[in-house]
């Protein structure tokens, strides 16, 4: 009787991971989540499927409930990467600046990773925190992998993306930092860098426009 109630279980997991398959083929967020909910059900001990379901959410702009998924992997596990960066990422689109701040100094420092740090300085911008912005800035720009590294920048509330040099956007970080500071000289100096690595990027451009007016 165990065994077959053990083959049972078996049986439905295994069924339960094809759905997952082929929700994922045909883009089926919703139905991919729910695979991993009756997984985690069957068996609560397999947190790789926290793992599976905090991404998921996140891709499907479900942050608080990507949080969650991504803290329940967290608490067995401090330094898996992924899910810290997980968690900053989705604090961060969230507005939860101050919460995701801690994280994307764990993502610094586990995965040597200058973005995280750029990312540090963003949310210590709209937190109001220029000093400390411009410190993770400045370490952004003086980190030698920063200039292979590219990232996607969102402006205009996110209604436009570009991909830019990360470089690039660091150095437009510190004419925005410059510019709250007070002063435009260096604010206009940062800008002209930014255009300089990459000439089409738009957010540096549209900057130097607003200084002019």
């Amino acid at each position: 009787m165990v065994s077959s109630c053990k083959e049972n279980k078996n049986a439905g997991a295994d069924q339960d991971i094809k759905v997952y398959h082929q929700a994922i083929r045909f883009g089926d967020m919703g139905t991919a989540i729910h695979s991993m909910h009756s997984l985690l059900a069957r068996d609560s001990s397999q947190f790789k499927y926290y793992d599976t379901l905090g991404v998921l959410y996140f891709q499907s702009n479900n942050y608080p409930q990507a949080i969650q998924a991504a803290q329940n992997v967290l608490e067995k596990d401090t330094s898996n990467l992924k899910m810290v960066e997980l968690s900053a990422r989705a604090y961060q689109a969230i507005g939860e600046f101050e919460l995701a701040m801690p994280f994307f100094v764990r993502v610094a420092k586990l995965g040597n990773n200058p973005e995280a740090l750029y990312q540090l300085g963003v949310c210590q911008f709209y937190m109001q925190q220029f000093d400390a912005a411009e410190q993770s800035v400045n370490k952004v720009i003086a980190d030698p992998k920063t200039k292979e590294a590219e990232l996607i920048i969102g402006f205009n509330n996110n209604s436009r993306r570009q991909q830019a040099p990360l470089l690039a956007a660091a150095y437009n970080m510190l004419g925005s930092i410059k510019y709250q500071q007070g002063n435009s000289a260096a604010a206009r100096e940062n800008f002209g860098k930014a255009i300089a690595i990459y000439p089409e990027f738009e957010l540096p451009k549209e900057n130097l426009e607003k200084l002019k007016k």
